[in-house]
């Protein structure tokens, strides 16, 4: 389920296998390498600039984006999945595995499911 690798299949949609393919879609949205992608283009977003004749400057993310806290705080607001691991790739790959590392006791998975629960995580 984790492969991110694009194959020609056929799907015969019917009825009786609907929920278990919104499922899977589900699941895959969820898939390690597609949230890496999506943070990939979310930084790169949060990264556009573009230059203004009639402002003569620079204009950024931060000149248009909702900033709830400035100006103490001038970050923008982008609502993201990837805000619970603090749009940060390391913490998104990060797995904790058993003293013997024999099994993994907590991955992305497990992290988002916890968080998405309990508000003190973000």
């Amino acid at each position: 389920m984790e492969t991110c690798a694009s194959s020609a299949r056929r799907i015969y949609i019917t009825l009786s296998v609907f929920a278990e393919l919104v499922f899977r879609s589900q699941l895959l949205i969820f898939a390690a390498c597609h949230l890496m992608q999506v943070l990939d283009l979310q930084l790169s977003i949060e990264n556009l600039a573009a230059w203004s004749d009639r402002l003569n400057r620079r204009i950024t993310l931060q000149d248009i984006c909702l900033q709830p806290l400035y100006p103490d705080n001038k970050k923008c607001a982008i609502m993201s999945i990837l805000n619970y691991f603090q749009n940060n790739a390391t913490h998104l790959d990060y797995d904790r595995y058993d003293d013997y590392h024999f099994y993994v006791e907590a991955d992305y998975l497990k992290h988002f499911a916890i968080c998405s629960r309990y508000l003190p995580c973000v």
